[in-house]
């Protein structure tokens, strides 16, 4: 139960990050009342809920872990769907990343 919430927190981080770019790009004048930004922050109330179940039901040690993936999710997501460059400053800080959740794991 706990690895299928997580999994959906992964995704719908991933999936309303995708939507606020989107929406903040498709117009200018239109940006607080897209219907991508509004997707996005539904998106985003839904994953509190869930988030807050998963919190209830894991250790927060295994959570934190979770929080670590959506950052290289919403990364490598962004690249792929919408061509977006990666800087070496977000790789650097990525493999930060990967290297902080892999000593968090192995201790």
């Amino acid at each position: 139960m706990s690895l299928l919430l997580g999994s959906l927190i992964v995704m719908l981080t991933v999936t309303g990050q995708l939507l606020l770019k989107v929406g903040a790009d498709s117009s200018k004048s239109e940006r607080l009342i897209n219907g991508y930004v509004l997707a996005g922050y539904a998106l985003f109330f839904m994953i509190v809920v869930v988030s807050y179940l998963l919190m209830s039901i894991m250790p927060m040690m295994n959570f934190t872990v979770i929080v670590s993936v959506n950052y290289i999710a919403v990364t490598l997501t962004a690249r792929i769907v919408l061509k977006e460059e990666i800087s070496k400053g977000l790789i650097f800080g990525t493999a930060l990343i990967v290297i902080g959740v892999f000593v968090f794991l192995n201790n």
